[in-house]
């Protein structure tokens, strides 16, 4: 597990976090400019989703979703406001007040998991012996 950037490109920060070698997650977010909003537009999600589709189609879902949340992780994705899904088992999320739009492959849950059990793994070995 290892987590790559953020890169700069086009006036965009991009961020990818890998699980197995493989980009499990790409984070976008606009870059700050004077007297330029960093709300990630409509026609920028469009951009974004198409440039990751990888041969799927994209569809918006409300705030109440039937998945599940895998463990403590997901929880990023169960809140967002802004949901997608792609028929190749993809999803993307954009975070409150739309500045930053998460897209995750399938095995993203299982990486956020990895996280949380490495974090409670460090905490119990961290605990002190009195």
């Amino acid at each position: 597990m290892r987590q790559i950037g953020p890169t700069s490109t086009q006036g965009w920060r991009v961020q990818a976090a890998f699980l197995n070698n493989h980009a499990v997650r790409m984070r976008y977010a606009k870059l700050g400019k004077k007297d330029a909003s960093q709300v990630i537009h409509k026609d920028e999600i469009a951009a974004i989703l198409q440039a990751e589709a990888h041969g799927g189609t994209w569809k918006v879902i409300g705030k109440k979703s039937f998945f599940k949340p895998y463990k403590k992780a997901n929880m990023r994705w169960q809140s967002a406001q802004t949901r997608f899904v792609n028929s190749k088992g993809c999803r993307a999320y954009l975070t409150a007040g739309h500045m930053n739009l998460y897209v995750d492959a399938p095995e993203a849950a299982l990486w956020e998991q990895t996280i949380v059990d490495e974090q409670e793994q460090q905490r119990k070995e961290n605990i002190p012996t009195f």
